[in-house]
């Protein structure tokens, strides 16, 4: 490993120990204890599974999960355990991915460590995503499987033999896991392997595009076809629905999704690193393959990256009438990173802008502008809020009124349950209320009575 090689990765592990910390200071909320009270009744897995599947929603894959949720024992070890483990498997799908991409382990590593720390600083919704289990078995867990997906294709195009046929399996059954945790995930996929067939079945009549590439593109859109069916199909997406009073309203979904593509977009590129990653991945995009993924046509790789924050600002909008906690603008996050890096290359290949003295220049002090804009995300956004939370030792004060909460429960049951007064920015939650009758309170209740007390 050069030096500034060295150096460059011992300051992104430094900017990433925030966030591996925030998984022992993190603490349920919200559904977590609704799924931890429920788990831990007596009945088979297979049981709850079902309960779920038929009475709330199709997310089968979120649901093998949340049916295990680790706080069914009261231990909030095994909860902060599954938030590590969680944040660690984004980082180990991004780091196979660019190296699966690159070719090279070192350079694979140092990318998908920038990206991992991009995707954290400027996720809308930081504890929802990554240290809400709920959220991390609904939202997080689909990119993950995607991404490692993603990365065994590639594999599989490289591969030979049994090594390719066990390859393509693997991404098979990643594919049918990962359209299972959401309803996003569940539109989005689908429709970007009905995008690839069309575009595929057109290479393949121009000779560019071999058969087998069609066919296997072929054999996933059904796949996902078929997975995205179990999930809008389940009886219980119907009885989930009508929990919402103000849904299936298409021209209000249209617009309200519209001005939020419009507002995260602009949010997410125009912040400071964004814009120097742009220019680094534009100087640096010749050290790709010239392939006819990296020439792909920009235009349609913008459609892409509109088509799917857009959806995932619609979707909410048209089913429950509200876009809630931005848990699914979360999501579409992954994937427009990754987007607007291919888009980047392929602007870079198609115009040769590679090759321009400005962006010559840039590329010869990247390992510099790199470090820059570590420093930047360490101070900003969701990395400043952490450094502010350290720094008032605002975790301390949450952690003790949490705990005083449920013996509060416990053993002063005629105190009503309020909400916490010191939860830290870093942790925004969906807490109790001071209206007993909210559903958030009474899950609190049951869980502190029927598992914590005993």
């Amino acid at each position: 490993m050069r030096k500034k090689e060295l150096l460059l990765f011992i300051l992104l592990l430094a900017a990433l120990t925030p966030y591996i910390l925030l998984c022992f200071y993190a603490l349920p909320y919200a559904d977590d204890f609704c799924y931890a009270w429920s788990s831990a009744e007596p009945i088979s897995f297979a049981a709850r599974f079902m309960k779920q599947y038929m009475g709330w929603s199709g997310r089968y894959s979120a649901h093998i999960l949340l049916c295990s949720h680790p706080l069914a024992g009261g231990r909030m070890l095994y909860y902060h355990l599954a938030d590590l483990i969680s944040l660690l498997s984004v980082a180990f799908a991004f780091i196979v991915f660019f190296w699966s991409v690159r070719g090279s382990i070192l350079t694979g590593l140092i990318t998908a460590l920038t990206v991992l720390l991009f995707y954290l600083c400027y996720m809308p919704q930081l504890s929802d995503g990554v240290y809400w289990y709920t959220g991390v078995c609904n939202y997080e867990l689909s990119s993950v499987c995607f991404l490692l997906h993603l990365s065994l294709l590639i594999l599989w195009h490289r591969s030979k033999g049994l090594a390719r046929a066990i390859s393509f399996l693997i991404a098979s059954l990643l594919l049918i896991a990962s359209i299972g945790f959401n309803e996003v995930g569940a539109a989005l996929i689908p429709s970007y392997y009905f995008f690839a067939v069309v575009i595929l079945y057109l290479g393949k009549k121009k000779n560019i595009v071999p058969n087998s590439v069609f066919s296997a593109a072929t054999i996933l859109f059904c796949i996902s076809v078929i997975s995205f069916g179990f999930l809008v199909l389940a009886p219980g997406n119907h009885v989930r629905s009508h929990q919402f009073h103000t849904h299936f309203e298409f021209l209000h979904s249209v617009l309200f999704g519209g001005l939020q593509t419009v507002r995260f977009t602009a949010i997410w590129i125009c912040t400071i690193p964004a814009l120097l990653f742009s220019l680094l991945i534009i100087s640096k995009a010749d050290k790709l393959p010239d392939t006819t993924v990296s020439r792909f046509d920009h235009r349609l790789i913008l459609a892409l990256i509109v088509f799917t924050v857009f959806m995932s600002a619609f979707l909410p909008y048209f089913t429950t009438g509200i876009l809630g906690q931005h848990r699914t603008i979360n999501y579409s996050f992954f994937y427009t990173i990754l987007l607007w890096m291919w888009w980047l290359i392929s602007v870079s290949k198609q115009y040769a802008l590679y090759e321009k003295q400005a962006f010559q220049f840039i590329r010869q002090n990247s390992p510099a502008i790199v470090a820059v804009c570590i420093v930047l995300m360490i101070f900003t956004a969701n990395g400043g809020k952490i450094v502010r939370d350290l720094r008032a030792d605002t975790f301390t004060a949450y952690d003790r009124e949490y705990y005083q909460r449920e013996d509060d429960i416990i053993h002063h049951p005629e105190i009503p349950i309020g909400p916490l007064k010191n939860t830290p920015q870093s942790l925004m939650i969906v807490d109790a209320q001071t209206d007993t009758t909210y559903w958030v309170n009474r899950a609190i209740w049951l869980y502190t009575k029927r598992i914590v007390a005993k």
